[in-house]
């Protein structure tokens, strides 16, 4: 339901940018006139002419800004819920009435003499700004990619809003026909708008790191910066793994969930014993083979705890699969209601 509203939305912000945009158009040309024939021709952002009459493409900023637009929307609407949703998932039992009561009395902002103290509704919007980080790098990028980069017609740029009837659509579907087998056109939208997601995914995973980090950091506590959780990242990927525990500024420490954890455990040498009848199994053998070339190579071993803590893998694929048919279904909608 998320990605259709993110479609929608991603349409409705397109079509507001692009009118304001022509309006900006309309007035300069009618404060700067231009001396020529009546029947002239303009150049758009991306370097392509279209005579008077027509409709031009839509530049490439406009969805790069539609994009941001639709992340920081939904940043703002959105983020209360996910505090709400966070601090009801933590393993604390008091936690959920412990948010309640900084929700109405406020909280500790910073570890200082004299702390700053979060009242109403702040509380809600703690993290804020990483969230809109996240969600306008994911916006821009998805927006951009999804129509101008990884699409191969260019005519597609202006979205499921853009007017293109009559004998031009007729034209553009015939040559498109023509062109490619009918399964291909079938897939192409979905590879496109999964490609686009995947790279969107990756690209603002720091952000994303960031956002889960405050999110799940305690009430009572400050608010870890955004350069702390990075560096605490960095250490525990290719810093001494005797470290056990991250500091925050201000000597505050971050939870349980910001330690050390290792990609795979073993028990001793000693202790890895196996039974006489049974012998060890394949995928036992490979995860100590795995771990064995990790602690020979901790650069390699430092790459895989980034991944890993970045979500870079099955939440790509779960996120990027789930923006993809969120766009299909609403393409569909879009085209059925027409």
């Amino acid at each position: 339901m998320l990605p259709m509203c993110s479609i929608a939305a991603e349409g409705i912000f397109t079509d507001i940018v692009h009118s304001l945009h022509d309006l900006c158009q309309l007035h300069y040309t009618a404060v700067r006139p231009t001396v020529g024939p009546r029947r002239m021709e303009s150049q758009n952002f991306c370097g392509q002419a279209s005579a008077e009459g027509e409709e031009r493409p839509r530049p490439r900023w406009l969805f790069l800004l539609a994009g941001q637009l639709v992340g920081v929307t939904s940043a703002i609407i959105c983020h209360p819920m996910t505090m709400v949703k966070y601090s009801s998932w933590s393993t604390r039992a008091d936690c959920f009435a412990i948010f309640c009561r900084t929700l109405r009395q406020g909280g500790e902002d910073s570890a200082n003499e004299q702390p700053k103290i979060l009242t109403g509704v702040h509380t809600l919007y703690r993290g804020l700004g990483s969230t809109i980080c996240r969600e306008a790098t994911f916006g821009a990028i998805f927006t951009f990619l999804r129509h101008f980069v990884i699409s191969s017609d260019v005519t597609s740029a202006a979205g499921p809003s853009a007017a293109s009837t009559g004998k031009t659509a007729a034209a553009h579907s015939s040559s498109t026909s023509s062109s490619t087998s009918p399964g291909l056109n079938q897939s192409n939208p979905f590879v496109q708008n999964f490609l686009a997601a995947s790279f969107a995914v990756i690209l603002s995973s720091p952000f994303n790191y960031i956002r889960n980090m405050q999110l799940a950091a305690p009430l009572d506590k400050p608010t870890p910066s955004s350069s702390a959780i990075l560096k605490s990242l960095w250490r525990e990927a290719f810093g001494s793994a005797k470290s056990t525990q991250c500091r925050a500024p201000n000597g505050s420490a971050f939870q349980r969930a910001y330690t050390y954890r290792p990609l795979y455990r073993f028990p001793p040498d000693g202790e890895r014993g196996h039974s006489k009848t049974l012998p060890p199994s394949a995928s036992h053998t490979a995860k100590i083979k795995i771990s064995q070339l990790l602690s020979r190579h901790p650069r390699v071993h430092g790459g895989f705890v980034v991944a890993d803590r970045l979500r870079i893998g099955w939440g790509t694929l779960r996120a990027s699969f789930g923006m993809s048919v969120g766009a299909l279904l609403y393409e569909g909608c879009m085209a059925r209601s027409r």
